[in-house]
């Protein structure tokens, strides 16, 4: 990433977490309790100056379609009766693998 486009990412990130405390602080000042996410700002803010010094794609550290993969895996596993239930997961894992990577 150019150092040009990542000192205007991290510049836009850190206008978003400065947005979203004003609307929380807002919100809070007016008992307004409108959301149950609590996003991780701190967290956020040292990725956001890391992009802006660095220029590193914060996709490449992603671990979104991990947590998405586990997700599947539970929705399968649930659908299953709990007698036969690891066979079945096994089942339908090698499966649906196949089915998206098998045949190429």
């Amino acid at each position: 990433m150019r150092q040009s486009v990542a000192s205007e990412v991290g510049s836009a990130g850190n206008d978003f977490i400065n947005g979203f405390v004003w609307l929380a602080h807002d919100a809070y000042a007016n008992k307004q309790l409108l959301y149950r996410l609590m996003p991780k700002l701190h967290v956020l803010q040292h990725e956001f100056a890391r992009v802006g010094k660095t220029g590193f794609n914060l996709k490449t550290m992603s671990c979104f379609s991990d947590e998405d993969f586990v997700g599947k895996v539970c929705a399968v596993a649930n659908a299953c009766h709990h007698a036969g239930m690891m066979k079945n997961l096994i089942h339908r894992v090698v499966a649906a693998s196949y089915a998206t990577w098998g045949s190429k």
